[in-house]
């Protein structure tokens, strides 16, 4: 799709939950970026929808000598995943959120899922062994807590399901998809925006009390001749 010359391709439409014809209104190009782990150039649209008119915003990834087909980061039935997320994480559920609503593919979303915590522990240094031994590694160090490794050792389970060909029902695919956008959130931004807290109110009880204001009638007064 060229926005410039206002071309129309097919969508997905989040709103009308079908592929659409969508005629684009104008296109940035994200370039990559080590700083954030993007390995490749992405085209960003805004697009409307011909069938119902909304507007959605689309993206295509430019890989060297392909691109890949359109899909829609707004509107979507699922919450922006954070800034603060690194992007080969963001990248895993966003790859996992096009398994589960576009091509209805749970045993590939249920991998994918399985992959976005694997990053997670590739992301704090943690990688030389199995994930469960890493996901362990990564509870000693205190980036999780015991109930969060519960649910990453849930999410590795349904993982596994999808990998080795066992049967992943509709709802295990999204409750594992949300377990895993919990988890990533608490992880880089809940337990940072805490971390932010503490040593606020920390600095503030660490700064002395300010002095009290002498009032006008505690000074001596000075005597008077008689």
């Amino acid at each position: 799709m060229s926005a410039s010359s206002g071309k129309t391709a097919i969508a997905y439409c989040s709103t009308c939950r079908v592929h659409r014809s969508m005629t684009a209104h104008g296109e940035v190009t994200e370039q990559p970026n080590d700083d954030i782990g993007r390995e490749d150039p992405a085209r960003v649209i805004l697009a409307t929808c011909d069938g119902c008119g909304s507007a959605t915003v689309l993206i295509q990834y430019l890989f060297a000598g392909h691109e890949t087909e359109l899909e829609p980061v707004w509107p979507t039935a699922y919450q922006a995943i954070p800034a603060a997320v690194p992007h080969k994480v963001a990248m895993a559920l966003l790859e996992a959120r096009r398994c589960f609503e576009l091509a209805h593919a749970y045993a590939a979303a249920a991998t994918m899922v399985r992959r976005a915590v694997e990053l997670v522990c590739k992301d704090h240094g943690i990688d030389k062994g199995n994930l469960a031994a890493n996901l362990t590694a990564l509870e000693q160090a205190g980036t999780i807590d015991g109930r969060l490794l519960e649910w990453a050792h849930s999410l590795r389970f349904l993982g596994n399901d999808g990998a080795h060909g066992d049967k992943v029902t509709r709802q295990d695919a999204e409750d594992g998809l949300a377990l895993a956008e919990a988890l990533v959130e608490y992880v880089y931004v809940l337990a940072v925006k805490h971390n932010e807290f503490q040593q606020r109110r920390a600095a503030a009880k660490a700064k002395p009390a300010p002095m009290p204001a002498q009032g006008a009638g505690s000074a001596s007064a000075a005597s008077t001749p008689s």
